[in-house]
């Protein structure tokens, strides 16, 4: 050491001071002590500076280390501190240490002081070197702070773990936070809640490994507007590498990232154009692109339509508020889009609520809140206005400087967007009028050269030859493998014309595509010739004129049917002329027509010249219905069937159906009803293909000229067979009539006349076997009647069914569906009818019938027989056939209905006779028996009383009443007038009949007569007489009455007569109100048209009005 170790000694004993001095010397430690031993002293000496070192004792008379130490460290804290003493214990040593002391040496171990000083004093000379260079940064870093503020960047000091320490001015102007709340990690309150955790993890990443930091995050300004700053930070590193702390600076790159985006942008909008995108797509994403670049704007842009603002693009303004300003009409004050675009000038409208401009748009405007708007005309490359841009705020708000920069940069985006989209849609749509012109006239066009054999091909002339445009790019070279064999030369040979001659070509030819579909082709070609006037390139033009072809063929189709149905030529053949005629004009078609057959419920083949004939015996199999098929169910529902796949359309769930279909390759069925004038079904007319298809409007054009046709034909034929057949059946009737008229001339009983009739049927349809059948209505049953066999009256058969089980007919399918249908039914073959149970089968064949048809006889609706006829020869009944049966079987029935009604009437007479013969015999046997009995009581009690006189008179009149009820019975018999009308007027007689019975008796009777008496028809008279005969009868029988009252009124418009009596009187709704003598009388009040009233209660008597009308009285 160079000089002398200065040192402050706390020691008592100067031996032991001088004791350490000499070991330092030993060691080669030159020191100047000064030895204290107080307090005072010892403060003293630090006081006085320039100590290097400071040895202590522990334990002193008047101080002690630690009090030493504790000083120390106040007055001198870089003076390294050790203890020297003999009495320091290892825990005392160790809390002095702990304490602050430098290190301690016993005094009994000195050898350890040397390297115990010289470590003290090297560690001092560290930590002074150490706080000078702590100093110097402290000192450089207020230099560079200092030297910071002066910039306006914005600048920052973090620790080594990343928090904040220093942030520049410009920083806490900008972020508007107080230093103090930048501290640590206060600032990070400023990024962007979609830049944060980015950024954190960034700078977390730079100061945990070392590595300088770099980022570009949105900070929110003062204002609360985000701006992107590019944050950079370095680290500070020691000499040994450590970081102590970081430097940054954030940039504003603000306007940068604006220009990337609008150049970003720029790029997208024209990639959209150059891609086809929709125009409200690019003006919408033109909005989107202004909105990204200023916050709280609300792009709009409107294209200009005439002298109207139409919406092209506005994707955050409201709805509702696009739509009202949508039309407008562009003037002088239009609001600043209206205004502009009438002006051709930028129109700024810092507040809408005040702006004159917006006078008659300010309504619309502020409900939503919209306060500003700037709008600026969009021009053309020709100057023209197209279009304006605007930009909306919800504040009052007047534009910056890099607004405007925004707004001219949208503006020529804009023009150029929109002017490159109205040309290339103008181009677009040109192009697509002339591929729809060319696809609705069926007509491509090409340019051919001829030396090089490429080609320029329309869309429509790929559709022609069947190529594909994206995928056949050699259609034009492998055009002539598709022209038809028989046409290329004749095609060839117009081409090589027209070009030796340089003159147009124009052929007409058939081209063949994949699949075997024929097309008919004109084409038509004009030559470009060269400089030196040879053809080099043909440009024409090819039409697809099948339709045309196909409409002559069928117009001549047509001709050909409409001369067959003229001449008469049989329907099966015009049928099957109809059916080639279609399958040449579709491809692949295999047509069919079917008749409803005569039971109604099946269809007939009768025409499929390239149908399977197995196929054709399956459809008549099966019956038409709601799910039979195709043609089956277009008749059942007479419209028409369109069956794409048979395969799976649910119509064809008939197992074996669809089975035989697809067996014979069957795929689509198209079938449509063939209905008569009247709406009546005649049958169908079917389309089949082999492959899964739907129709076209062509094909359902087909299909309705088909149907026509056949109609046209079937209602002829049927016309030409009902005027056959009405002739045959006038010629039958009129010769049923003259035989009707022999047979009543000839034959006067009815059975006699319904067997004749019988017969004639079977003459007329010669039969060999005619049967009646005659139903029972009570019960149902049958009876067979008469059976008619070779032209005679047979024995009934007594093995049919029906004699066996009368009632069984009613349960046989085949009469069923007679019963339903009210119409014939008919067995054309009777070996092969699945409708023909065994049993009835084996009758019909007993009895030799082939075959056989029932028709059924109904009156008012009810069936009242059925004729069964036989024939013993195959064949199949024609319609007329069977109207002339059935008009036949009418004249039968007839005839039946009138042998019925002349048993009905002679059964009516007989019980009218009978009714009569009854009310004559009550009214006068009775009545007069009543009275002879009534006298012959009258006389026994005279000869009882023994006064013969009186019991001669009783007996006198006695016998008088016999004679007269005798000869009244006799007239009665004879049906002859009452005697007592033929001897006096019907009121004198009337009288009469009352006193003559009552006489004797001890009935007293009054009789009035009150009006005018009037002539009365016999009828009326002859039939009250009996009425009061009856009345006076019941009073003197039942009623034991004593006093009985007659009154015979004549008013102006009836005769009545009231009878009335003082008997017993019965309830008028039970007992004597159903006997003979009421119901009597009120047989006798209807017969005259009279009106009878009956009133009468127990022990009140009773009392009966007879009122007749005079000008309804029967005579």
């Amino acid at each position: 050491m160079t000089s002398p170790l200065r040192v402050v000694h706390l020691e008592d004993d100067i031996r032991d001071a001088e004791l350490v001095k000499a070991t330092l010397e030993a060691e080669g430690i030159h020191s100047e002590q000064r030895r204290v031993e107080n307090e005072q002293e010892f403060l003293g000496a630090l006081t006085q500076g320039n100590v290097d070192l400071i040895l202590a004792d522990y334990t002193l008379p008047s101080f002690d280390g630690l009090s030493a130490l504790k000083i120390a460290q106040q007055h001198a804290p870089d003076v390294p501190f050790i203890f020297v003493s003999g009495t320091l214990g290892e825990d005392v040593a160790i809390e002095a240490l702990k304490k602050g002391a430098t290190d301690y040496v016993l005094k009994t171990r000195l050898v350890r002081l040397s390297p115990s000083i010289m470590r003290a004093l090297a560690d001092a000379r560290e930590k002074a070197e150490r706080k000078r260079a702590q100093e110097a940064l402290r000192r450089s870093e207020k230099e560079l702070r200092d030297l910071i503020e002066t910039i306006p960047a914005m600048t920052f000091a973090t620790r080594p773990d990343g928090s904040n320490e220093f942030v520049s001015r410009p920083w806490i102007e900008y972020s508007g936070l107080a230093a103090a709340q930048t501290t640590r990690s206060g600032w990070e309150a400023t990024l962007h809640p979609e830049d944060a955790e980015q950024h954190r993890e960034k700078w977390r990443a730079s100061w945990t490994t070392g590595q300088p930091f770099e980022n570009e995050a949105r900070h929110r300004d003062a204002h609360g507007n985000y701006r992107w700053l590019l944050v950079r930070a370095v680290p500070l590193r020691d000499e040994h590498g450590n970081v102590l702390k970081w430097y940054g600076a954030l940039t504003d790159i603000e306007d940068r990232k604006r220009a990337e985006a609008l150049l970003a942008g720029e790029k997208r909008i024209l990639e959209m154009v150059a891609k086809g995108d929709s125009l409200a797509q690019i003006l919408d994403s033109l909005c989107r692109l202004v909105e990204e670049q200023a916050s709280d704007v609300l792009a709009s842009i409107l294209l200009l339509d005439r002298n109207r603002l139409r919406h092209g693009g506005a994707p955050s303004l409201p709805r509702d508020y696009t739509n009202a300003i949508d039309g407008i009409v562009i003037g002088p004050c239009a609001g600043s889009c209206g205004t502009a675009a009438y002006s051709g000038r930028q129109v700024i409208v810092e507040d809408i609520a005040t702006d004159p401009l917006w006078a008659d748009y300010r309504d619309v405007a502020l409900p939503h809140n919209l306060r500003a708007c700037w709008s600026t005309p969009i021009f053309s490359s020709q100057g023209k206005i197209m279009a304006t841009f605007a930009m909306y705020y919800r504040e009052p708000r007047s534009p910056s400087p890099s607004d405007q920069q925004v707004i001219e940069q949208i503006t020529h985006l804009a023009g150029i967007a929109i002017e490159r989209k109205l040309t290339q849609e103008k181009l677009t749509r040109s192009e697509r009028n002339l591929a729809e012109a060319q696809r609705l006239t069926h007509t491509g066009s090409f340019i051919w050269d001829i030396n090089t054999n490429d080609s320029y091909l329309s869309e429509e002339w790929y559709r022609i030859y069947g190529f594909d445009p994206e995928r056949d790019k050699s259609g034009w070279r492998e055009r002539r493998q598709r022209i038809h064999p028989e046409d290329l030369p004749k095609w060839q040979a117009a081409v090589d014309r027209a070009i030796s001659k340089k003159s147009d070509y124009e052929v007409e030819y058939r081209v063949v595509l994949p699949g075997g579909i024929t097309k008919h082709v004109h084409s038509i070609g004009h030559p470009i010739l060269s400089a030196s006037g040879d053809v080099v390139q043909f440009m024409g033009s090819v039409t697809d004129i099948t339709e045309r072809k196909r409409a002559e063929a069928l117009f001549a189709g047509e001709k050909r049917l409409l001369e067959m149905i003229a001449t008469g030529v049989l329907l099966k053949e015009i049928m099957k002329e109809l059916c080639v005629i279609i399958e040449e004009q579709r491809s692949g078609t295999l047509a069919s027509v079917l008749l409803l057959n005569a039971d109604g419920t099946h269809l007939k083949v009768v025409a499929g010249p390239s149908l399977p004939d197995n196929w054709t015996q399956q459809m008549e199999k099966l019956a038409i219905g709601p799910c039979a098929g195709s043609c089956g169910t277009a008749a059942y529902r007479r419209k028409p069937v369109i069956v794409s796949d048979i395969a799976t359309d649910p119509l064809w769930d008939v197992p074996e159906h669809r089975a035989s279909a697809l067996n014979h390759g069957l795929r689509a069925s198209w079938s449509n009803p063939v209905l008569s004038w009247e709406g009546k079904l005649l049958g169908t007319f079917c389309m089949y293909y082999r492959e899964p298809r739907s129709p076209t409007s062509q094909d359902m054009e087909l299909i309705e000229l088909a149907t026509h046709l056949a109609r046209v034909a079937i209602e002829r034929d049927r016309a030409e067979h009902a005027l056959r057949a009405s002739e045959q059946l006038a010629r039958s009737h009129v010769d049923v009539m003259m035989r009707s008229l022999d047979v009543l001339a000839t034959e006067a009983a009815p059975e006699k006349f319904i067997g004749e009739m019988l017969r004639t049927i079977g003459q007329n349809l010669r039969a060999m076997r005619v049967l009646l059948w005659l139903r029972n209505p009570l019960d149902g049953r049958v009876r067979m009647q008469v059976v008619i066999e070779d032209d005679r009256q047979v024995p009934l058969h007594s093995d049919h069914p029906f004699v066996n089980d009368p009632g069984a007919w009613q349960k046989r399918p085949l009469f069923q569906e007679m019963l339903f249908t009210k119409s014939p039914v008919v067995v054309d073959d009777i070996d092969g009818d699945s409708r023909l149970e065994p049993e009835f089968r084996e009758y019909l064949k007993r009895h030799r019938a082939r075959r056989f048809m029932g028709i059924p006889m109904f009156v008012s609706g009810e069936l009242r027989g059925l004729i069964g006829i036989h024939h013993s020869e195959k064949g199949a009944y024609r319609a007329a056939e069977i109207e002339l049966a059935q008009a036949l079987a009418h004249h039968v029935m007839l005839a039946v209905h009138g042998q019925e009604l002349v048993v009905q009437q002679r059964e009516a007479a007989i019980l009218k006779e009978r009714t009569r013969m009854a009310r004559d015999i009550h009214d006068t046997l009775a009545q007069g028996f009543t009275g002879v009995i009534i006298q012959m009581e009258a006389a026994e009690e005279a000869l009882l009383e023994q006064d013969p006189q009186h019991a001669i008179g009783h007996v006198r009149r006695a016998r008088e009443l016999a004679r007269e009820s005798l000869g009244e019975a006799r007239r009665s018999v004879h049906a002859l007038r009452p005697q007592a009308l033929e001897k006096a007027a019907f009121a004198d007689a009337l009288k009469a009949i009352i006193k003559n019975t009552a006489a004797g008796t001890a009935l007293r009777t009054e009789f009035r007569v009150q009006g005018k008496p009037r002539h009365l028809a016999p009828g009326v008279e002859e039939n009250l007489l009996h009425i009061g005969q009856e009345a006076l009868s019941n009073a003197l029988k039942h009623a034991r009455a004593t006093k009985f009252q007659a009154r015979l009124s004549f008013d102006s418009q009836a005769v009545s007569l009231e009878l009335s009596d003082n008997g017993d009187g019965f309830v008028t709704d039970r007992g004597n109100g159903g006997g003979i003598g009421l119901i009597g009388m009120k047989e006798r009040a209807d017969q005259i048209g009279a009106t009878l009233s009956i009133s009468s209660e127990p022990g009140e008597g009773t009392s009966i009005v007879a009122v007749s009308p005079y000008d309804e009285g029967v005579i």
